[in-house]
Order: structure tokens, then C-alpha cells, then sequence
């Protein structure tokens, strides 16, 4: 899993809880840019009891969107990123 490891003062975090998707689609994150960092990206299945980190496989293809290389549709993701900006 990647990990942040700079101190950041009067960082600006933002969490997500995102529906799943088809690999290489579009979606829609409000306030995220191409110049954030992704913290993490975990697909959770909540029946099988069980998560999948898709960190390394999630990429901020434009401000407002990221794309998951691998296909998230029966899941549920869990995005948290840094704001450039912090």
C-alpha cells in the first residue's frame, strides 16, 4: 500500500466512498486534481468480507476524475487523497 511519508502542515485531505466501475472508466470525484496525491484505494466487498488494494491500478486522469485499470464493479471504493494545494 503506498504511504505518504512527508509532514504536511495544514494538509488538505479529501475521502471518497465510490461506487465500482468497468476497468478504464470514468469516475467522478468532486475537488480531486491531476496534481493530487492518492493516499490509498481500496475496493471493499462487503459480502465476501473482504478489500483489495487498488492504490497502484488508480490514476487522476483529468481535475474531477480517476480511472482503476482493473475492474471495481462489484465492489465498493474507498478513495483518500492530498491536495497539491496543502
Amino acid at each position: 500500500m503506498a504511504h505518504v511519508t512527508r509532514t504536511y502542515k495544514n494538509a488538505k485531505f479529501g475521502f471518497n466512498y465510490l461506487e465500482g466501475a468497468a476497468a478504464n472508466t470514468d469516475i467522478v470525484v468532486v475537488n480531486i486534481k491531476v496534481a493530487d496525491e492518492i493516499i490509498f484505494c481500496l475496493e471493499s466487498h462487503v459480502a465476501a468480507h473482504n478489500t483489495k488494494d487498488q492504490t497502484d491500478n488508480t490514476t487522476i486522469t483529468e481535475d474531477g476524475v480517476i480511472q482503476i485499470s482493473e475492474s471495481t464493479t462489484s465492489g465498493n471504493l474507498s478513495l483518500m487523497w492530498i491536495s497539491a494545494d496543502s
